[in-house]
């Protein structure tokens, strides 16, 4: 079954454009419910080690670039599936006699553990295979990204919110999505974001 929790974080992806290491990495007090902000501090990523299950080992990172470490807006109606996700979370962790705080992994296991990124991609990629999704886990960074430009936000506020280490790089991958100058911001995602959650199957393939 594919958890509430990895349904919370698919959602979140889509919403904010966020690749998966820095999902798995992100931690209650990056999170500001009030402000309807995710601030994006670090990443999670899987390196090789000899002396560790399965020849993998966790390890947290700064993100992929200076422009990576960013804020991002959510609109209202992730902020409430956040609210819920965290109030999950917390029955979950006390059943195991474990303690939510602000250090608190946003998507980690019933015992608090951090979610492993290639876990959350398989994961993914067998709720999609079940569903008849045609779309990868990166797939809803670049249907985020697509569905903003087509939109009309400007590209430089697009470039911002996927951490993109230049407006160039956005230009050079989504060129073909752009249709003008005028736009907004969160305000926009919003109203695409209130689509019905069955909109998997309307998205263009990434």
């Amino acid at each position: 079954m594919y958890s509430f929790g990895r349904a919370c974080a698919t959602n979140l992806a889509l919403d904010t454009g966020m690749r998966r290491g820095e999902l798995c990495a992100l931690r209650w007090r990056d999170v500001s419910l009030d402000e309807g902000v995710i601030r994006v501090r670090r990443t999670l990523a899987e390196a090789r080690a000899t002396d560790t299950y399965c020849g993998e080992t966790l390890k947290e990172k700064l993100p992929k670039s200076n422009r990576s470490n960013r804020d991002v807006t959510i609109p209202e109606g992730t902020v409430e599936f956040l609210r819920h996700h965290k109030q999950m979370q917390l029955y979950r962790l006390m059943y195991n006699d474990i303690e939510q705080g602000e250090d608190t992994p946003v998507f980690c296991s019933d015992l608090g553990e951090l979610c492993r990124p290639s876990k959350f991609t398989s994961d993914f990629s067998r709720f999609a295979q079940h569903k008849s999704f045609d779309l990868t886990l990166h797939g809803t960074r670049h249907t985020h990204a697509s569905l903003l430009l087509k939109k009309g936000v400007p590209i430089q506020y697009v470039s911002s919110r996927l951490g993109h280490e230049s407006n160039e790089i956005t230009y050079k991958i989504y060129a073909h999505f752009l249709p003008g100058d005028d736009g907004g911001s969160s305000e926009k995602w919003g109203d695409l974001a209130a689509l019905p959650k069955d909109i998997f199957g309307l998205l263009p393939a990434a």
